[in-house]
C-alpha cells in the first residue's frame, strides 16, 4: 500500500490502496491503526493531513466522513460541500446521502439524487449503489425498479459488497424486470 504519512498523528497514513477492490480503486482510503480509529482521532488526522496540502480534497472528503461519524453534521455537511465541489466523489456521494437522509435538517432529496447521479456517472461504486437505493425508495426520484436493478449493477460488477446484496434481494424478489 503506498500512503503519505500524516505529520504530528502517530500511524496515520492517508493511502491510495495497492490491489483495493475495483470499487476503490483509484481513490483515497484512511489507514488508521488495526481496529480503526475512533471520530476523534480521524478528525485529527485528516486535518493534519489538510495543514500539510490544504487542496487535498480527498483529504477534506474524509474529514467531512470523521464529522459525520461524530455526529457534527453541520460541520460535516461543509466540508463535504467544498471537497464535492471540487469534483470529488466520495464527497458528492455522502452529501447526497445526508440531503436525502435529512441529516442535520437539510433535506432536499432532489438535489442528493442529483448529486448521487453525478458521482455515478463517473462509475462510482458507491454513488451507484446509493443511487438504486434512491430509486429502490422513491427518494429524490420517482420510485423505479428497473432503475434501481441498473444502478446496484453497475456498483456490484465492480464488487461493491451492499450493491451485491441489493441486486441479490431484487432478484429474490422478481421487480425491476429481473426473473425470480
Amino acid at each position: 500500500m503506498l500512503g503519505t504519512a500524516v505529520a504530528g498523528v502517530e500511524g496515520a497514513v492517508l493511502a491510495d490502496p495497492e490491489g483495493a477492490p475495483p470499487s476503490l480503486a483509484g481513490h483515497v482510503v484512511l489507514v488508521g491503526p488495526e481496529g480503526g480509529w475512533s471520530p476523534d482521532e480521524a478528525i485529527a488526522a485528516c486535518k493534519a493531513a489538510i495543514g500539510e496540502d490544504p487542496d487535498w480534497t480527498a483529504a477534506k472528503a474524509w474529514l467531512g466522513r470523521a464529522y459525520f461519524a461524530a455526529g457534527d453534521y453541520a460541520l460535516a455537511a461543509d466540508t463535504l460541500n467544498e471537497a464535492a465541489d471540487a469534483g470529488n466523489l466520495l464527497a458528492q456521494t455522502l452529501l447526497g446521502d445526508m440531503l436525502i437522509l435529512g441529516y442535520g435538517g437539510m433535506q432536499s432529496p432532489a438535489e442528493g439524487a442529483a448529486m448521487l447521479e453525478a458521482a455515478a456517472m463517473k462509475g462510482f461504486a458507491p454513488a451507484q449503489n446509493s443511487l438504486g437505493l434512491s430509486y429502490d425508495n422513491g427518494e429524490g426520484v420517482p420510485e423505479d425498479d428497473t432503475a434501481a436493478a441498473h444502478w446496484y449493477r453497475l456498483a456490484a460488477e465492480q464488487g461493491h459488497p451492499r450493491a451485491e446484496a441489493n441486486l441479490g434481494l431484487m432478484y429474490q424478489e422478481g421487480p425491476g424486470g429481473l426473473p425470480k
